[in-house]
């Protein structure tokens, strides 16, 4: 399904740099299933046994600061862009 949407966004705005980012996650019984692209982050809030919450993280960030994330995307034929100077 992403694939569907991503190829019919850049039909229709191929000059444009832009992209998108989803995370999905299934709970089946007691299995969770996740998957997530681009810049997102996934996290699990759980109480701890003193009461306070505490976030997991369930993702690592595609950050394209990070080198290999950066090659990744130069490798499939992106570009990387640097919007901050």
């Amino acid at each position: 399904v992403c694939e569907e949407l991503d190829d019919e966004f850049m039909t229709k705005h191929r000059t444009a740099p832009d992209g998108c980012t989803a995370v999905v996650a299934l709970v089946t019984g007691d299995r969770l299933s996740l998957a997530w692209l681009g810049d997102s982050r996934a996290l699990l809030c759980r109480t701890t046994s003193q009461g306070e919450v505490a976030t997991v993280p369930l993702t690592m960030d595609h950050r394209p600061t990070i080198p290999a994330e950066a090659e990744r995307v130069r490798s499939a034929g992106g570009d990387v862009v640097n919007f901050d100077g």
